[in-house]
C-alpha cells in the first residue's frame, strides 16, 4: 500500500536539531535585539514608579 502524506510519519525534527548549525553571531544579534527591546520596558517601570 502507497501512503498518500509519508510526511506525517516522519519525525519532526526538534528544536535543537533545528539550531544546531546556527552560527553564533546569528544569537549574538538575536540577544542585542532583544536587550534594546526590553530596555525601554525595564526603564518606564523604573520611572513610573513615585
Amino acid at each position: 500500500m502507497l501512503l498518500k502524506y509519508p510526511m506525517f510519519y516522519a519525525r519532526t525534527p526538534s528544536m535543537l536539531d533545528i539550531l544546531q548549525g546556527t552560527p553564533l553571531w546569528v544569537y549574538a544579534i538575536y540577544l542585542w535585539i532583544g536587550y534594546y527591546g526590553i530596555k525601554p520596558v525595564w526603564a518606564g517601570a523604573r520611572t513610573s514608579v513615585r
